[in-house]
């Protein structure tokens, strides 16, 4: 298993050729991280950015992780990246308001390090214990952390009127289905997620009668 990673790390490294610049930097600046740990922990960490799910879900519950935690002394700085081209720029855009987020070559040789030793996994940030599962109740307890500005709730309510001008009661339909991770990957191999897709013809009865409700369908 050790080899295993310590090859996947050294595949990250290769088919980046920046981090071969930057790596050594990290390595020269990371015991001056460690010496003053004790007064401000600095913490590198990246966001899930491939899959908008995970990108929203894992970046809100490790904000309000972090919120749950501000009683701790100590002070912290996470500096953070996006390790794929964000799925959702709009989204993107909300987290950088939140987050401290750099370019990948500066943050990520800092991850590499810190994970591979076990005494510095204190510099890990950016994953709640809970991965995407809200366990704790913080949605509850905390409420949104990725929120919309004034300006941005305005768009929206504009764009409702124009798509929706009789102000109908909107009826939202979430339906998952593989074509976004076959096309998005151009792979198969997520047969796993099948039990989640649903065909969305299979909604169309339902769709037309709530329409004839007068209701706005979309």
């Amino acid at each position: 298993m050790r080899n295993f990673r310590f090859y996947k790390e050294l595949n990250i490294i290769l088919n980046d050729p920046k981090l071969l610049i930057t790596l050594p930097l990290a390595l020269l600046i990371m015991p001056v991280i460690i010496s003053i740990r004790k007064i401000i922990l600095i913490r590198f960490g990246l966001i899930h950015s491939d899959r908008i799910g995970h990108f929203a879900a894992n970046t809100e519950l490790y904000l309000c992780h972090e919120k749950n935690d501000r009683n701790n002394p100590r002070m912290k700085i996470d500096l953070l990246y996006f390790p794929t081209k964000p799925c959702n720029n709009f989204l993107a855009k909300i987290i950088k308001r939140k987050t401290k987020i750099l370019p990948k070559y500066i943050i990520r040789p800092f991850c590499l390090i810190s994970r591979n030793f076990k005494f510095l996994n204190l510099h890990i940030a950016g994953r709640p214990p809970m991965s995407d599962h809200d366990i704790y109740n913080y949605y509850e307890k905390f409420g949104n952390q990725l929120n919309l500005n004034h300006n941005e709730i305005k768009m929206g309510n504009e764009i409702i009127k124009k798509v929706n001008p009789k102000n109908k009661p909107i009826i939202l339909l979430t339906i998952r289905d593989a074509k976004y991770l076959q096309e998005k990957t151009k792979s198969n191999n997520f047969s796993y997620h099948n039990h989640r897709d649903d065909d969305i013809e299979r909604y169309k009865i339902l769709v037309n009668h709530m329409i004839k409700k007068r209701f706005f369908c979309n």
